[in-house]
């Protein structure tokens, strides 16, 4: 069996519970490598994107989890321009899809 594919992009200032959500969701810790960002990085930070992709199978049924994580949206002093990346990162993905 192939299983199913599910992405999943989350976006939201540090601190909401993203992480959690997504853990919580799929009964995996998809960020346990992951290291708080201090105070300090977080004034001029801009917004970054990272995929992270795990494979779960559940009683004969396998799924690829493919979750896009904006760090660092809303957390800079200034967040003119902030949604940009993602924008342009949904764009990308789009046209990617249509252009197989």
């Amino acid at each position: 069996k192939k299983g199913f594919e599910f992405t999943l992009m989350v976006v939201g200032e540090s601190g909401l519970g993203k992480s959690t959500l997504v853990n919580s969701l799929f009964l995996t810790d998809l960020y346990a490598k992951r290291a708080p960002i201090p105070a300090q990085g977080r004034i001029s930070k801009t917004v970054s994107i990272e995929t992270n992709c795990v494979e779960i199978e559940e009683k004969g049924v396998r799924l690829r989890l493919t979750v896009v994580d904006t760090p660092g949206f809303g957390d800079a002093l200034n967040n003119d321009k902030c949604e940009e990346a993602i924008i342009q990162y949904v764009a990308n993905q789009y046209e990617a899809y249509f252009t197989r």
